[in-house]
């Protein structure tokens, strides 16, 4: 079985495009685990995100010290192993509420442990440290990979972090043990040291082939530009309205863009005339509201 992690609150910027991106996930065979906030979803926007989000499994989750309510639901997305339901040979995927998957292929290249787009702040050869015999490795509080996309399976996710069987708050708090401040960058930092310290990232640096490298087990694809800097093959908000069928992502836009729907609909057939009621229905609410 294959999961993705997803979180959001009620703020309409990142919740509007819940019901879409769950949709897409489970169309890829992933089914999504949604961490939601707690409260904030009584009103008519909030409604129509849940009426859309039914049949998908929702874990509310309060606020967490010292986090704010936007940081801790980026780290929920860690406590997806603590369902019991879940197998250890399960595959769970961390992502972004407001990342649309595109090419199906790209999230099956290879096997687990991976990263994708784990380039994202530096490239891999640039920002590798030295081990002691002069060979390259990523290295734990040297390197930091982007949520968007971890794949391990459940028992590599369970052994990393401090998991507690059932309980997917009581394992937020434990993720958070020991900080003392709120942060945005909590949830990539702790996984990505957790990570880099595991035994199947143990080993030096080594380029694959094209665009994949892997260090020890774990299988990096690079996506980026470097030295530019600018992720490839990922439609960033405006650039969504133009089809390109090499594209493998869309960084939705902020605020919400009346096209999107129309857009994601020619990369999701099948899906395209829900795509455009649920999204008219939404934008025009959020639009009202704000």
């Amino acid at each position: 079985m294959k999961y993705v992690s997803l979180a959001c609150d009620a703020n309409p910027s990142y919740a509007t495009y819940a019901p879409i991106v769950a949709r897409i996930w489970r169309r890829m065979g992933f089914e999504p685990i949604l961490f939601i906030h707690n409260t904030g979803w009584d009103t008519e926007f909030g409604r129509h995100v849940m009426i859309n989000l039914d049949g998908f499994l929702k874990i509310p989750v309060p606020r967490i010290e010292p986090l704010s309510v936007g940081n801790t639901m980026r780290v929920s997305r860690l406590a997806a192993a603590a369902l019991t339901h879940i197998n250890d040979d399960d595959l769970i995927i961390t992502a972004d509420i407001d990342m649309a998957p595109l090419k199906p292929a790209f999230y099956s290249q290879v096997e687990p442990p991976f990263v994708l787009r784990g380039d994202m702040y530096g490239s891999f050869p640039g920002c590798a440290s030295l081990l002691h015999d002069g060979t390259p490795a990523l290295i734990c509080a040297m390197f930091r990979f982007p949520l968007c996309y971890i794949g391990l399976r459940a028992e590599h996710w369970r052994r990393i972090m401090p998991i507690v069987p059932g309980d997917p708050t009581e394992t937020i708090r434990a993720i958070n043990h020991g900080l003392r401040c709120d942060s945005v960058e909590h949830d990539e930092a702790c996984t990505s040291a957790r990570l880099l310290t595991s035994v199947e990232a143990h080993g030096p640096l080594k380029h694959v082939v094209g665009d994949r490298w892997q260090q020890g087990s774990l299988n990096l694809i690079s996506q980026t530009n470097w030295p530019g800097g600018w992720p490839m093959r990922m439609l960033i908000h405006g650039e969504g309205q133009h089809f390109n069928p090499e594209s493998v992502d869309f960084h939705m836009p902020r605020p919400i863009a009346r096209w999107t729907g129309e857009a994601l609909g020619r990369y999701w057939p099948d899906d395209a005339a829900f795509f455009r009621a649920y999204w008219n229905t939404a934008s025009l609410i959020t639009e009202m509201t704000q």
